[in-house]
Parts: structure tokens; sequence; C-alpha cells
């Protein structure tokens, strides 16, 4: 696999400026992140990416592990119609309120309102078929990734 766009960046304001640059020109780019409990530690860290990635309209996808033994994560233009996790539309929103989101990342978000999230008949048919299942549910947090 190649690695188009194999970029230097070392924080999410180094990625930022490539996207500033570029988000509307480019179909990829790859970037070194380390996974896991983000610190302040000077890391560029996968959260930050993925953040800065849908402030443009971008979205994260395949990791491939370089011959040095370093981790790189691509990004790319998110597609239109494609499925959004409540938790990224959580993160869009902390992003709005940041500053951080531009015109362009604005443009890639779906329906916003709690109206555009709508849990599948079976699902939720599964959930209620057992009291302490369908308890627990509705106990956890409006916002919980569930992937």
């Amino acid at each position: 696999m190649e690695l188009n766009n194999l970029l230097t960046a070392k924080n999410r304001d180094e990625l930022r400026e490539w996207l500033i640059d570029n988000h509307d020109k480019e179909k990829e780019c790859w970037v070194a992140v380390k996974r896991g409990r983000p610190v302040n530690n000077g890391t560029f860290w996968y959260i930050d990416a993925v953040e800065e990635a849908m402030c443009f309209g971008w979205i994260d996808s395949t990791t491939k592990k370089m011959d040095n033994g370093i981790t790189v994560q691509k990004l790319t233009p998110r597609r239109k119609g494609s499925l959004w996790s409540e938790l990224n539309k959580e993160r869009c929103r902390r992003m709005e309120r940041t500053g951080r989101m531009t015109d362009a990342g604005r443009e890639a978000l779906p329906d916003m309102s709690s109206n555009g999230f709508v849990i599948d008949k079976d699902i939720l048919k599964a959930l209620k078929s057992d009291s302490v299942v369908w308890e627990n549910f509705n106990k956890f947090p409006l916002l919980i990734d569930t992937r």
C-alpha cells in the first residue's frame, strides 16, 4: 500500500495547517499518531488527528505499520451520506464550541439534531426483551461510544 502524502506533522496544529491548504485538493494523507489515553507530553495523539480531520470534513480510516515500526493513520475526506457515530457528532459539536470547526467541516455534517438518531427497531426489541438489560441501557448517559 502506497503512503501518499505522508506528513511530518508533530501535533494537531501542524496537521491543521496542512488541512487548511489541502483539504479541498488532496484525497488522503497519513500521519504518525499514538493511540491511548492522551496526556500532555508532546505526543501527537490519534484523537487530536481525528478531531482536526473532522473540522475539515475528513475522517480516519486505515492504519499501517511502517518498516521502522511507527504506525501511521490514514485520513481521507468523508464520503457524502456516510454514517456518523453519536460520539463523532459530539466531537464536532465540541470543535464548533472551541472555534476549530471550518465551513468545510460543517458542510460534511449529518443531521445533528436529536431527531437524527434512531435506534434500529430490531435492536430496540432485543434490548426490551430483557428487563435487566433494558433497565441498565436506560442508565447509560446520553452520549456513549457503543462501537
